[in-house]
């Protein structure tokens, strides 16, 4: 058992570093039994080695050279551009010091640390963790830059002094010297910024995995309370917005703002030292900017900070729409919850625009600031009667540039980490959230497992810290919502149990039977640790425990592998879980036997066959604690037989059982009885309970029984169906070892896919794409303004520059100084003119895009049919409206405009130093050709790795959703491990596409760098030798290759960035492109009837279905096949049959969630696909097999459209014995209910709550799927007694595998393997040699016995 645990912790990182010893170990045994291994077994074996080499990171095994130049990953570069695509698979692996399994320990010993009072804890631990202990190199790099960024002036300088020199005083050799200085110093310095960018983007990766897995273990162990405030869309949203603002941060600005201050200082006297106390004035500018920055980041943040608050609000909602989205359509509630959300996401847009004014001021000023410096400085320096040399004007000019690079990026530093500080916050706030505490005791050979004066409660994390994120900026609702957080906390801090006592046999079966409401799935999770124990002993609960959920947890893989759970396969004991588990019939049911996916949340099987999963899987862990919770409930009396007899009496037998059940044909069978009344525990033998406590189980399993209104002669066939049913165990046996293997085909691996594979675009961002953009923010002719407003604006920055030289020129010599001031002046308060203008367009363009695709977005997925959810996890889907949408509102734009600057800005540069020196032409033509070859290679590269990069992040996002369900089945299986361990693999797989990326953009950066340095070396040896009379100009071409050099890199990087976030925008475009419900084969060319004409459709309730054949999907078989029956008005009809034979398919079929492939339903006379799909689904009413509460109240779940008064609800609260139990809440009908229902109710009380809400709407065609699975018999027989009063005029469709629930219908539908095999009234059902009396025969048979 030990071995078998170590065993399913390992990673693979551990499985190939075993490979080669236990190749060494096959070795030896070949040997021993001398034997040789084929042909095929060596081909196979170098494969694998092959394979393992291949996934390697080139970088481990590279020299000096190719690491310097990145050399190592240009294999990867050819073959994406050959390809033109690459898929993640293409991609080797992440080197070790970037896996998360090495990252994530970083700041394990830190984690107990993120305390509340302290602050910015976790910051100060990722800079000692990450940078000062780790990557030193970075502080190295970034005084080097320091150093070249002071080096860079004064060698400009000398090279100015050095033209300045008449012809005879020049030196050739001299002049070459200076020129290679200038490419020097800008090469290196080059070169010194990348690798200043590579070793943070190494930081920045190692900060991202780390809290990434910070976060997924964290929201492992919430406890039950913090489950509910940190549902799976908000902890989303810590990783795809706050954990990326962590990324960012020690990317680019972690190391550079402890810098910043310093080097200004010293660019400060560098300036003064050249133009005198002038600098002085400059230095006044800088210093009276840095307030009204401050203001404007402050500002900036702080609206941030809001806008995540409403993001988290927006996200949540509509996770919980598409979490919910099958039951939203069944009850055509699409338009209420696209108001929820549309009104959440105007909130977030005005939160937007106003945090978007504030941008637009930091921008001007960050654009202007160094202009204005400039200005500054040249006009008093010359207003204090200096004359203008070209020396001084060019190095000041020179210096300066680097001002106003540096006060470009020191207030994005500055904002980055005010922005940093609310992700901070939050991030910290989570890992501080109360965990789980699972203090369970284990007393060696103890005979029970047993609670001893135990008291629990579900504890309330909100008395024990503030809930900052709970953000009521609604003013209508903010008193009401105070009241009601005073008065749920009281509620929810009522007591479970107090000073109750339990015990459990060890190696004995436990039935715990009770009320709906009592407390039965209370009591489990107490036993498992899932509640606070606030006194009292848990003893004798073993380490190993298997446990089934009421709402079966399920993943989106394989059926088979839901049910290994992470054990080793083996074959034999496998198959007899599978019969045991009576899982082998539905297996022919399914594409591709156990392998077929079964969706997320097992959305691909039926109730019954979902809780056969979860019982298989508990089977076969094989643990000594078993605890399950309403296993029986959804499965048919056969197959519940079967279940226990072979599952839990046969395979589980002499193993610790605690079972909760309504199925009381059961209790007599169990070694230990317990009973919840009132909060207090009766338990005992069956005799004890029926001799002390006076119970008579006899009676009830009497009364039940005498429901179904047997015939004598039933009894007569049992000894002949004893055999039939002997012979057909034979069969099932064989059928079971020709059907499972340890591996399959190739063929029916591909049938087993469900999630198809994600969308991504291929090949280049088009044109296309590009103009679809603007076309959602703008027209054509605003687009081109705004484009012609960037050229001129950057055109009059140049003539600045021009302006300059001929000032120190002094080409009007009958000017005084104030006209070159003056004029100097007015071109820069017109090139700020333009600024403002510029950036308030692109801002227009920016918002109205977002505003519009997030509207198309949500409506199309409403509108989308279930199949697309079924293939599609939560998590991709949830990705578009977070991560992608958050990219669209806050990224895009600002993408757009640095991009147009730094393409206009190259352009205008090149043609103004064409037109110094025309015989720069050539050499920038052949340079041009190279960069664009070599930027045509790495673009396509960069954007495939890219997509990759996106792609990769939706299996974390799904992940993480699906755990967030599954938190108590997880921790009841101790699996905490091997989950963190596929969560790891996860971000692995999206980190080596993100490694790749960097290091293809370090690749070409490098290589432009150095094309870049030649620009400035051939340009500068141009302005020595061409022997042209105006030096100014000349020097101002030279400076002029000097800034085209940081933007042709920046431009580079910019159009690689803009491809990225286009990928943003092609992916929500996609899925705005979706087609709608409706729109399939043979609904197109059908006309809908008008509403007018169905006013008071349907009149009767007719039902009549014709040949139906159903099929979920192209590779699955049937569903329903060739089903033809009718049902009159009024009439109500039981449909039975086995767990998976097509019972629910029916109602999904009435309510076209899945259209018909062949044949017709008719309601009223009127095919159902001639109706408009709100007025089909609002017209019908449901109560769903799996009950669904969404966040809100009582009164809003039971009436979300206001319909009905107090006073009607509560009627219809009773009718369904729920009114009791409200009025106790302290806000009755506005007590809260949670996301995904979670609230004080029990399962069983969620299924009457989704019934009262089907009784109150009363409309004429009811069905009933599995209504009452959950309840105990006495409440199904007064619920049952209640329908039958109030809908007497309605006509139902009753799902139920409970006879006594169907045995009064006006007709019996049975349904075996997808067929209507019986359609008639029970009587002769019973009456007849039918399948039906054989299902009535059995129950009764095990009733009775």
């Amino acid at each position: 058992m030990i071995r078998n645990k170590i065993k399913n912790k390992k990673s693979k990182s551990d499985y190939y570093s075993e490979i080669s010893l236990e190749e060494e170990e096959d070795k030896e045994e070949e040997i021993k039994d001398k034997k040789v291994l084929s042909k095929e077994e060596i081909k196979e074996n170098e494969n694998k080695n092959e394979k393992i080499k291949q996934t390697q990171c080139p970088e481990d095994n590279a020299s000096l050279f190719s690491k310097i130049t990145f050399g190592w990953i240009t294999k990867l570069i050819v073959k994406a551009y050959i390809k033109k695509s690459l898929d993640i698979k293409d991609i080797f692996d992440v080197p070790n010091y970037l896996k998360s399994n090495y990252t994530s320990k970083f700041l394990t010993t830190e984690k107990q640390t993120f305390k509340r009072n302290t602050k910015y804890s976790l910051i100060l631990n990722i800079y000692i963790n990450f940078i000062l202990l780790k990557n030193k190199k970075l502080i190295l790099i970034q005084f080097l830059r320091v150093l070249f960024t002071l080096l860079s002036p004064l060698i400009l300088k000398l090279f100015i002094e050095f033209t300045q020199r008449i012809d005879s005083e020049k030196s050739i050799i001299e002049g070459i010297i200076y020129c290679g200085l200038l490419f020097f110093s800008s090469f290196c310095s080059s070169l010194v910024d990348e690798y200043l960018v590579w070793f943070g983007m190494i930081t920045s990766s190692q900060v991202k995995s780390c809290l990434t897995c910070l976060i997924f273990e964290k929201s492992l162990k919430l406890s039950n309370s913090a489950k509910v405030k940190y549902n799976a869309a908000k902890i989303t949203n810590l990783i795809s917005i706050d954990v990326d603002n962590f990324s960012n941060f020690f990317w680019s600005n972690s190391v550079e703002i402890f810098f910043q201050p310093f080097q200004l200082i010293f660019l400060l006297i560098l300036l003064i030292s050249e133009v005198g106390w002038s600098g002085f004035v400059g230095t006044a500018v800088i210093l009276i900017s840095f307030p009204i920055n401050s203001y404007f980041g402050k500002k900036t943040s702080d609206y941030y900070e809001k806008l995540l608050k409403y993001t988290d609000k927006r996200v949540s909602t509509t996770s919980e729409f598409i979490n919910g989205i099958r039951f939203i359509k069944m009850y055509a509630w699409e338009s209420l919850f696209l108001k929820k959300i549309e009104k959440q996401r105007k909130q977030e847009l005005k939160i937007l625009l106003e945090r978007g004014l504030f941008w637009l001021g930091q921008i001007i000023i960050i654009n202007t600031n160094s202009t204005f410096v400039f200005v500054a400085t040249m006009v008093t320096y010359s207003l204090s009667g200096n004359k203008m040399k070209l020396e001084t004007a060019f190095t000041a000019m020179n210096i300066l540039d680097s001002i106003r690079i540096l006060l470009i990026v020191m207030p994005y530093c500055y904002y980055s980490i005010m922005e940093l500080i609310p992700s901070n916050k939050r991030i910290e706030k989570f890992l501080s959230t109360l965990e789980i505490q699972q203090n369970l005791q284990t007393t060696k050979n103890s005979n029970t497992i047993s609670i001893n004066n135990g008291t629990f409660k579900w504890k309330d994390e909100n008395f024990e810290e503030t809930d900052d994120d709970d953000d009521h900026d609604d003013d209508d609702d903010e008193g009401e919502k105070e009241i009601e957080g005073k008065e749920e906390k009281e509620e929810i801090n009522n007591f479970i149990f107090e000073n109750i006592n339990f015990k459990a046999p060890i190696g004995k079966l436990t039935m715990i039977c009770s009320p709906v409401g009592s407390g039965k799935t209370s009591l489990i999770n107490a036993l498992i640790g899932e509640i606070e124990k606030v006194n009292g002993e848990i003893n004798g609960v073993p380490e190993n425990i298997s446990f089934t959920s009421q709402q079966p947890f399920l993943l989106s893989t394989s059926l088979r592998e839901n049910i290994l759970f992470g054990k080793e396969l083996d074959i034999e004991y496998y198959k007899q879980v599978l019969d045991a588990c009576c899982l082998v019939s539905d297996l022919t049911q399914l594409s591709a036997l156990d392998l077929t996916e079964i969706g997320e949340g097992g959305i691909n099987l039926s109730g019954g066959q979902k809780q056969r999963v979860s019982l298989a899987r508990a089977l076969y862990s094989n643990s000594d604690f078993i605890l399950m919770d309403e296993p029986l409930s959804a499965v048919d009396p056969e197959v519940a037989n079967h279940l226990f007899e072979k599952c839990i009496q046969g395979m589980m037998k002499n193993k610790t059982r605690i079972l909760v059940t309504h199925q009381i044909q059961f209790i007599p069978y169990a070694d230990h009885i317990v009973i919840i009344k009132d909060g207090k525990i009766i338990q005992g033998t069956y005799k004890e309970l029926k001799d002390e406590n006076g119970i008579d189980f006899e009676s009830i399993i009497k009364t039940k029984n005498s429901n179904l209104n047997l015939n004598k002669t039933i009894k007569d066939e049992e000894e002949k169906e004893d055999k039939e049913g002997e012979e057909k165990e034979e069969d099932k046996k064989e059928m079971i070892l020709k059907l499972i293997k340890i591996n399959y085909s190739d063929e029916l691996k591909e049938k087993a896919k469900l999630l198809v594979e994600e969308d991504r675009n291929e090949g280049e961002v088009s044109f296309k794409t590009y103009k679809e953009y603007f076309y959602y923010g703008s027209s054509n002719l605003f687009l081109f303004i705004t484009l012609l407003v960037f050229l001129i604006g950057l055109i009059v920055n140049r003539l600045s520059d021009f302006w300059l030289t001929i000032w120190t020129e002094q080409s009007f010599k009958e000017k005084s100084q104030t006209f070159y001031i003056i004029c100097f002046v007015s071109i820069f308060i017109v090139s700020l003119i333009l600024i403002f203008i510029r950036y308030s367009l692109v801002a227009k363009i920016g918002f109205k895009s977002s505003k519009k695709l997030h509207d198309l977005l949500i409506n199309s997925i409403s509108k989308s049919p279930i199949q697309f959810f079924d293939s599609n996890p939560s998590g991709r889907i949830l990705n578009r409206f977070s991560n992608d949408i958050s990219d669209i509102d806050t990224s895009m734009i600002d993408m757009f405009s640095d991009t147009l600057e730094y393409i206009f800005a190259i352009v205008v540069g090149i043609f103004s130093i064409i037109y110094i020196n025309p015989m720069t032409i050539v050499p920038f033509l052949i340079l041009s050709m190279f960069y664009y070859q070599i930027f045509n290679i790495y673009r396509v590269s960069v954007r495939e790795l890219n997509r990759c990069k996106s792609i990769s992040q939706s299996p974390i996002i799904s992940f993480l959703s699906e755990c967030c369900n599954g938190l108590s089945t997880i921790r009841a299986f101790k699996q905490q491990s091997r989950f963190i361990g596929i969560m790891n693999d996860n971000i692995d797989k999206n980190l080596k596409c993100e490694f790749a990326s960097f290091a293809v953009e370090m690749w070409i950066s490098i290589r432009l760098e150095l094309l870049s340095s030649i620009i400035v070396f051939i340009v500068s040896l141009f302005s020595l030798f061409n022997g042209y009379s105006n030096s100014a100009l000349s020097i101002l071409s030279v400076s002029t290759a000097r800034s085209i050099t940081s933007y042709l890199k920046s431009a580079c990087r910019q159009m690689v960035d803009l491809e990225r976030k286009m990928n943003s925008f092609e992916r929500v475009n996609n899925y705005i492109k979706l087609p709608s419900e409706g729109s399939g084969s043979g609904v197109k060319s059908m006309e809908f009837i008008s509403e007018k004409d169905l006013l008071n459709w349907p009149e009767k309730g007719n039902i009549q279905f014709n040949n139906v054949q159903v099929n979920y999907n192209s590779n699955s078989v049937p569903s329903l096949k060739d089903i033809t029956f009718s049902v009159e008005s009024n009439e109500k009809i039981g449909i039975v049959g086995r767990t998976g034979a097509g019972k629910s398919t029916i109602a999904n079929c009435l309510f076209r969630l899945v259209e018909c492939s062949k044949g017709s339903i008719l309601i009223d006379g009127i095919d159902i696909k001639t109706i408009d799909l709100n007025k089909l689904r609002g017209s019908l009413g449901i109560v769903p097999q799996e009950p669904w509460l969404f966040s809100g109240t009582i009164r809003s779940n039971i009436d979300p459209l206001n319909q009905y008064d107090d006073e009607m609800i509560w009627n219809y609260l009773e009718m369904v014995k729920l009114k009791k139990l409200i009025i106790e809440m302290p806000l009755k009908l506005n007590s809260k209910i949670h996301e995904n229902g979670n609230t004080t109710l029990s399962y069983g009380q969620k299924q009457l709550l989704c019934l009262c809400r089907c009784l109150i709407k009363n409309p004429k065609l009811i069905i009933m799927d599995e209504a009452t699975s959950s309840v105990d018999f006495q409440t199904a027989e007064t619920i049952k007694s209640v329908i039958n009063e109030n809908l007497v005029n309605n006509t139902i469709l009753t799902i139920a595998h409970r006879l006594d629930i169907i045995i009064d219908s006006d007709k019996i539908a049975v349904i075996d393997n997808s067929k209507l095999i019986e359609f008639e009234n029970p009587k002769n059902l019973i009456n007849s040699n039918s399948k039906f009396r054989k299902i009535v025969n059995f129950q009764t048979k095990i009733q009775t016995n």
